[in-house]
Order: C-alpha cells, then structure tokens, then sequence
C-alpha cells in the first residue's frame, strides 16, 4: 500500500514538473513573438521613413523652403541603386579592381 502511494506520487509529481516546463516554455515563446512583431511594426515604420525621405517630390519641396541653389536633376538622369544590385556588382568590381593598371 504505502509502494503504490509512492508510486502515485512520484507520477503525480513529475507530471506537474512536466507540465510546468510546458507553461515556461510556452511564456518564453510567447515573449520571443511578441518581441518579433514589436520588430516587425519597427521595421515596418522604417520603410515607410525611408520611402518618405526618398520621395523625390517631397525633397525638391524642401529643398526650395530651404532655399537650396541646387538644381533639379531630370528624372531620365536619376539612377536608383537596389541593395540587388549592389550585391550583384561586387564581383565585376572585384574583378575590376584586380585588373586595374591605377595601382602601384
């Protein structure tokens, strides 16, 4: 009698420990998803910052309240690189630099 009380108990207690490993890891994963959203709305606000600050309109408007003598640049002359493309173009330039004859 006093084995299968024992035994019981033993059951009962490693199923709480069990249980509650369950809960904390389930309160951490619910931390780690909370901080990644948090995350996401940060990166979210700054795309739109940065779509703002390369509104080109927008610049030219601050540009004249300013009172800048910059001149406007013709959209058909504007080149916008794409972090794509930068990472393309390492290896031409790689390859460019090694078979240059400005060097030493």
């Amino acid at each position: 009698m006093v084995f299968l009380f024992m035994v019981i108990t033993l059951v009962a207690v490693c199923f709480v420990h069990i249980r509650n490993q369950h809960v904390k890891k389930g309160d951490d994963i619910r931390a780690v998803e909370t901080e990644i959203a948090k995350m996401d709305k940060e990166i979210e606000m700054l795309e739109l910052r940065i779509a703002g600050l390369m509104d080109r309109d927008d610049m030219e408007r601050r540009l004249e309240w300013l009172g800048s003598d910059l001149s406007k640049v013709p959209r058909q002359d504007m080149v916008v690189l794409r972090l794509e493309a930068v990472a393309s173009l390492r290896p031409l330039v790689a390859d460019l630099g090694s078979s240059s004859s400005f060097g030493p």
